[in-house]
Order: C-alpha cells, then sequence, then structure tokens
C-alpha cells in the first residue's frame, strides 16, 4: 500500500514537473517587447529588404515570422517590431527580428517655389492644430494635426534662397513653409496625418557644415477657438551623413 502510495505521488510530480515546464516555455516563447517607429525601406531586388529604423534604432532585417513578406515600392513605413535581444544598438547595427506589422506612409514631392512672388493654390492654405517634423536617412517626415479626419495633402515648399550656410556655427540651414489641403476620403491609420518627402538633391550638394538644420513655418490656430492664427516655426537638426537615402548593403 505505502509503495503503490509513494508511486502516485511520484507521477504526480512528475506530471506537475511537466505542466510547470511546459507553462513556462509558452510563457517564454509569448514574451515580447513591441516599438513603433518609422523606417526608409530598401531591397536587393531579389526580395530580401533591410529597414533602416529612424532614431538611431539600427538596421532591420525582416524574419520570416514577420507580417510583411512583399514591401513592394514601399520606401517609408511606420512599423512595429519586436525589440531585439541585444545589450546595445547602434545606428549601424544590422539584428534579424519580426515585424509585427507595417503601414506604407506617402512620400511626397517638396514644392520648389524659387523666384515665385505668387505661390501656387494647389499646394493649400488651410490652418491647422499643430505640427512636427525630423529627418532621418535622406527623408523629411511631416506630422499634423488637423482636428479632422480627411486625407491630407501635406507638403512643404523651399526657396534656394533661403538656404543657408553657417560655418560658425558648424550647421547649415534649409528653411521651408507647409501646405496643408484636405484631399478625398478619410485617414484611418493610428498616427497623425503623416507623409514623408526626400531631401532635396541641391541641400546635399551645397550643404558644407557638419550637420543640417531643417525649420519649417506654418500657419495654426491661436487656440482651440479658432478665432486667430499665428505662424509657427519648428526646426530639426541632423548630422550629414544622413543627408543620403540608404541603399541595400
Amino acid at each position: 500500500m505505502m509503495k503503490k502510495w509513494k508511486m502516485t505521488l511520484l507521477l504526480t510530480v512528475c506530471l506537475l514537473g511537466l505542466v510547470v515546464a511546459s507553462c513556462l516555455d509558452a510563457a517564454e516563447n509569448e514574451y515580447r517587447v513591441t516599438a513603433p517607429t518609422f523606417a526608409t525601406v530598401t531591397t536587393d531586388g531579389a526580395g530580401n529588404y533591410r529597414l533602416y529604423l529612424d532614431e538611431k534604432r539600427g538596421i532591420l532585417i525582416p524574419s520570416e515570422e514577420s507580417a510583411v513578406k512583399h514591401w513592394k515600392n514601399t520606401r517609408r513605413a511606420y512599423i512595429k517590431y519586436d525589440l531585439p535581444y541585444l545589450n546595445e544598438v547602434k545606428e549601424t547595427t544590422s539584428f534579424r527580428t519580426i515585424v509585427r506589422d507595417a503601414k506604407r506612409i506617402e512620400v511626397v514631392d517638396l514644392a520648389d517655389v524659387t523666384g515665385l512672388e505668387v505661390l501656387p493654390d494647389t499646394l493649400g492654405t488651410e490652418v491647422v492644430n499643430n505640427f512636427a517634423l525630423h529627418a532621418y536617412w535622406g527623408y523629411i517626415t511631416l506630422q499634423v494635426a488637423s482636428g479632422n479626419n480627411n486625407n491630407c495633402r501635406l507638403t512643404c515648399s523651399y526657396d534656394r534662397n533661403r538656404f543657408v550656410n553657417d560655418e560658425k556655427m558648424k550647421c547649415d540651414t534649409l528653411f521651408m513653409d507647409l501646405h496643408y489641403a484636405k484631399g478625398n476620403g478619410t485617414w484611418n491609420m493610428e498616427i497623425p496625418q503623416t507623409v514623408c518627402a526626400e531631401i532635396p538633391d541641391f541641400v546635399r550638394s551645397k550643404t558644407t557644415a557638419d550637420s543640417l538644420c531643417i525649420v519649417v513655418s506654418g500657419k495654426v490656430w491661436y487656440d482651440s477657438r479658432k478665432d486667430s492664427v499665428v505662424t509657427l516655426s519648428r526646426g530639426f537638426r541632423m548630422g550629414r551623413v544622413r543627408l543620403d537615402t540608404p541603399s541595400y548593403q
């Protein structure tokens, strides 16, 4: 009787051990930290892709488990990816991980208005609630809080004569104006209305300082009552080495 009881207890302990081990394995497999960011998409033309992440987050190689298999002609994307198990990730660190979700961001043309006294109406003159910008890997990312869910026609104009070289400050400056207009349809993405634009070629050739400052000015409502308008300027500084768009390497 005692032997039978001991055998039953031993089997129970073994089964519990298997259950606990299985649960731990399942928990370990499910554990992940997913982060969002913008990325520049590059390809070798043979179905292989590398994503150059903004904010110096490194170079992501999508794994086979990624949600997106074919990026097609996507140049810029808003992605959610699993953070890699690395002690440190530098701007040029390459790593393979899972891309959980990706949304293609439209790449628009900036408007060269050099020499124009009157700007085209098609650029858009609507006032927004707020706007922001940043620049990485050869692209400027523009975002607006427009106060509506309409699709947008969003871009910036630049005048070549407003490009400033300043050797003393070690930072050249590109001045631009924001232009917003409502588009057809609705904006259904989970982020503010967003577009990207390549840094103009003339800026790459004329930048001689260590870095470039991009200053965008736009008209915004002064307060929620929308009874007054002010011109707001925002800037972003980026290193000269990130002016060029990356290529698959």
